[in-house]
């Protein structure tokens, strides 16, 4: 007769993960597995219960303090350590994911701004913090670029967002005859920005036949400076 134990049961909670599958695991068996992991050779069914009740939800737990944390019933120091550092492993990786700092994901990010209406022009200002993470967007349709009421409405968002830096999508259906509309716009919002210490990292036009990135344009990165 095959042997019922601890180990029984921490083998059983492993194959549970691999059979269900992460995405379809209850959390609570998640969490069970994972406390297992960072007790070794003790039931951990008491210190779940614990921290189930201390925290009803994952992100309770994960944003406590090593106090809150140690607070708990049965908690060793090795599983408060644990959780901050799986904690903050997240937030950077977060962090780093959010972050528009090529210009790929920022332009996949101006095609997101716009993908569902391609029918109407529209300008976004993508405002950043200082490692150029996205605070916030704001989209405008009813607009003109060489209207001063443009350049006024986009710097007064960016200082309501508090931004240390911006990026610009003009979704167009036009073509490239209709840049230098697009330059004296920046031109302007580049003046009106820089005295607020706000810069301008990138520039990009989406339209239907040609999309222009300004920061990987040899002559036209030269305006973004």
């Amino acid at each position: 007769m095959a042997t019922v134990g601890r180990e029984g049961h921490r083998a059983r909670l492993r194959q549970q993960y691999f059979d269900i599958g992460a995405e379809d695991i209850s959390t609570r068996t998640l969490l069970e597995l994972y406390l297992s992991l960072t007790v070794p050779r003790r039931d951990v069914k008491e210190l779940l219960y614990a921290v189930m009740n201390k925290f009803p939800t994952l992100t309770e737990l994960f944003n406590a303090s090593y106090d809150e944390l140690m607070s708990v019933k049965h908690m060793q120091n090795a599983t408060a350590m644990s959780i901050l550092t799986l904690n903050e492993i997240l937030k950077r990786s977060e962090k780093n994911e959010s972050r528009l700092d090529k210009a790929i994901k920022r332009l996949i990010y101006a095609r997101s701004i716009f993908e569902n209406d391609y029918e109407h022009e529209g300008i976004a200002a993508v405002f950043m913090t200082g490692d150029l993470a996205v605070k916030d967007t704001i989209t405008l349709h009813d607009f003109s670029l060489s209207n001063k009421s443009t350049v006024s409405k986009i710097t007064n968002a960016a200082v309501q967002s508090n931004a240390s830096s911006v990026y610009l999508v003009h979704f167009t259906s036009g073509n490239d005859a209709e840049v230098s509309e697009d330059i004296d716009f920046l031109c302007d919002l580049k003046y009106s920005l820089r005295q607020l210490n706000i810069e301008i990292i990138d520039y990009i036009i989406l339209s239907g036949s040609n999309d222009i990135i300004m920061s990987q344009n040899e002559k036209l990165r030269l305006l973004l400076a």
